[in-house]
């Protein structure tokens, strides 16, 4: 641990060796190792207590094909936490101007309704622009999990950062390990290239293309998510839940006995199948045979990978 001092208060507070971004418990003031103020500072509402994250995770297993039927009745909570994780959210607007080499085609030799025997491609000189909106998130903290990298949170109802609000909701808060300079250098060089894949799509040889890119806003962002911990006939299962909207962002469960008879069966069958009619086409073609047989054999080893391993998921957006 290395000790920071609060550009506002003056206060010492305590953080981890690689933080670049923290909070003052004292004052709540939002900065920098540099000592920078982050004036932008916000957090996602906690709309769902732990029973709620709970009782919705047991109705989305519910609906999970194979989950265990009576999970309800036997389910185990280990653990509950309340993590407030840091994310920067940038929004910019960008423009790209381009030259280049593009495709046309010409058809000839009708052959029906919209269907024709030639088709000749012939290169041209193309030129354009595009014009987009880019809202972007990127995780700040090293402590967040992989499985809520990518979870779109939603930034809309966030509302200014209080450490009353999170200490009331008995969460933990999380430091940050990027600033908002690196924040911005990534949503420049994402902006950059998506717009390329865009271009690309537009023309095959860029002769110019001229970037413009401006920074409309970014702001740093705590998130709450509950982390469930729970057992089932002494097995280990663990979830994510957005203490905000209530989604399971990750979970995963247990198979049904059940079905994971059907699926080592199907698997079984598959490999029996692949077997049987590979041999039939051995006689005919070798390439047929070893075609058949390992096409047999991959789908065999899906559903024995389902026969053996615990389900797992999230909840999809509406």
């Amino acid at each position: 641990m290395v000790q920071w001092k609060c550009p506002t208060c003056g206060n010492i507070t305590e953080v981890g060796e690689q933080d670049l971004v923290t909070v003052c418990p004292y004052c709540r003031t939002c900065y920098t190792i540099d000592g920078a103020i982050i004036k932008d500072h916000y957090l996602v509402p906690t709309y769902y207590s732990s029973s709620e994250a709970i009782e919705n995770l047991v109705l989305w297993v519910k609906k999970q094909i194979g989950a265990e039927e009576d999970l309800p009745l036997h389910l185990e909570v280990v653990s509950t936490t309340l993590d407030y994780y840091p994310f920067w959210h940038v929004v910019l607007q960008a423009e790209t101007k381009f030259s280049g080499v593009g495709q046309d085609a010409t058809y000839s030799s009708p052959a029906g309704f919209n269907t024709y025997r030639n088709i000749h491609f012939v290169s041209k000189p193309e030129e354009g622009n595009l014009d987009r909106g880019f809202s972007l998130t990127y995780p700040a903290s090293a402590t967040i999990p992989k499985e809520l990298v990518k979870y779109e949170f939603p930034t809309r109802s966030r509302k200014y950062f209080s450490e009353a609000y999170v200490k009331e909701y008995g969460g933990k808060l999380h430091n940050g390990v990027i600033t908002q300079k690196i924040a911005e250098e990534y949503a420049q060089n994402d902006v950059k290239r998506i717009l390329g894949e865009l271009v690309a799509r537009e023309i095959y040889q860029v002769n110019s293309r001229e970037d413009k890119i401006d920074l409309l806003s970014i702001f740093y962002l705590h998130a709450p998510i509950w982390h469930i911990n729970y057992k089932y006939q002494s097995r280990s299962y663990e979830a994510y839940v957005d203490a905000s909207t209530g989604r399971i962002i990750y979970a995963n469960y247990p198979i049904s006995i059940e079905h994971r008879t059907i699926w080592g069966a199907v698997a079984g069958a598959n490999v029996v199948c692949g077997f049987l009619i590979g041999g039939l086409l051995s006689t005919f073609s070798p390439i047929a045979t070893t075609t058949t047989f390992f096409g047999f054999l991959v789908v065999g080893g899906v559903f024995a990978m389902r026969a053996f391993r615990f389900g797992r998921g999230k909840e999809e957006a509406a």
